[in-house]
C-alpha cells in the first residue's frame, strides 16, 4: 500500500503541546498599581517644592531691635520656600524691628512691627513704659495696636500722646507688672520725658487710628 505523507500541519498537531501558565490579576492588583504611580508623582512634587528657592530680604549688617528699616540696610537673596510662608517682603518702609537681626539673616514676617508711619511722622522713638496689668486691657494688645498714652499731671490738663504697641509683656512672674515698648514722636517723647518715666498714665486703645499694614 502507499501510504500518503504526513503534512507539515499534521506531524505538528501529534506532538505535545507546552502549556504556558495562565497570569491572573487579582482584584487589588489595579489598585496597587496606582496607589504606587501616585505616590511616585507626589513624591517627585513634594521634592520639587521642598527645594523651591524663593526671593527674600536679608539684613546686609547687624540690626538692633526696635530700630526703624530702610530698604539700604537689606539685600535680595534666595532661600529655600518656607511652609509657612513667613518671610517678610516689601515695603518694609516704616516697620521697626521687634528682635535683633544678625548679617545675612533673612527677615521674616514676625520680626517686624506693622508699619507705623501712618499714625507717627517725623523722627520716630521707642521707649519703655512700666504700666499695670489693667494699662494693656489684661494683656490684650499687641504689636501694631494704636494706643493713646494720656499722662496725668496734677491740678493740669492731662496730654495725650499717640504711639503704636511694639510689644507687651508681663514685668514679673506674678504679672501685675507689664512693660509696654512703644514707638512714638522723638518730639514728644524728649518734651514729656519725665512725666512718662514717672508712670503716671492712662493707656488707651485706638481702634481708629490709621495704621498701614503692608
Amino acid at each position: 500500500m502507499f501510504r500518503t505523507p504526513d503534512r507539515p500541519s499534521d506531524v505538528a498537531s501529534r506532538q505535545p503541546q507546552t502549556l504556558r501558565p495562565r497570569i491572573t490579576r487579582g482584584p487589588f492588583s489595579g489598585i496597587v498599581t496606582v496607589l504606587v504611580v501616585t505616590g511616585l508623582v507626589v513624591a517627585g512634587l513634594w521634592s520639587l517644592t521642598a527645594n523651591r528657592q524663593v526671593p527674600v530680604l536679608v539684613a546686609t549688617a547687624d540690626l538692633p531691635a526696635y530700630q526703624e528699616v530702610e530698604m539700604k540696610q537689606l539685600t535680595l537673596d534666595t532661600r529655600v520656600a518656607s511652609d509657612a510662608g513667613d518671610y517678610a517682603t516689601v515695603p518694609v518702609e516704616g516697620r521697626i524691628t521687634l528682635k535683633a537681626i544678625k548679617k545675612g539673616e533673612p527677615l521674616l514676617d514676625s520680626d517686624l512691627s506693622p508699619s507705623v508711619r501712618g499714625l507717627i511722622r517725623g523722627q520716630l522713638m521707642v521707649i519703655g513704659l512700666d504700666v499695670s496689668r489693667g494699662d494693656v486691657l489684661g494683656g490684650g494688645l499687641r504689636s501694631g495696636d494704636p494706643i493713646r498714652v494720656l499722662l496725668v499731671r496734677r491740678d493740669r490738663e492731662p496730654i495725650e500722646i499717640r504711639a503704636v504697641v511694639l510689644s507687651a509683656s508681663p514685668a514679673s512672674s506674678v504679672g501685675t507688672a507689664w512693660s509696654l515698648v512703644v514707638a512714638m514722636s522723638g518730639q514728644d517723647a524728649r518734651r514729656h520725658a519725665g512725666t512718662l518715666a514717672s508712670g503716671d498714665l492712662l493707656i488707651l486703645k485706638d481702634p481708629k487710628a490709621a495704621i498701614v499694614t503692608p
